[in-house]
């Protein structure tokens, strides 16, 4: 991606040049220029890793998974007309995600 303006960047992101300013300046990226200052590639990714690491992001196990386990029995009849009792196993899983969202505000 071409190097592009501070407005440009904001006005893509969707927030206040000032906003994004600032959040560069937090991140210790100097800007001289003001809203016309060149914003290079190198810069996004330190802003992002920045943000990325104040809100805590969690890198090693994003998602929880719940296992449960219930067993049952149902009555069958045989053939012969006799009823005979079989045990039923249900196994379920759920796997929850947390996705992680990022404003930039």
């Amino acid at each position: 991606m071409p190097d592009i303006t501070l407005e440009e960047f904001a006005k893509s992101l969707h927030i206040d040049p000032d906003v994004l300013e600032q959040q560069f300046i937090n991140t210790g990226i100097k800007i001289s220029g003001g809203k016309k200052t060149l914003i290079t590639d190198e810069m996004k990714e330190e802003l992002l890793t920045s943000l990325k690491k104040a809100r805590g992001e969690q890198s090693q196990e994003p998602k929880k998974v719940i296992s449960r386990k219930s067993a049952s029995q149902i009555k069958v009849q045989r053939s012969s007309g006799r009823k005979t009792t079989v045990s039923v196993v249900t196994k379920r899983r759920h796997i929850y995600v947390k996705i992680m969202t990022y404003t930039f505000f």
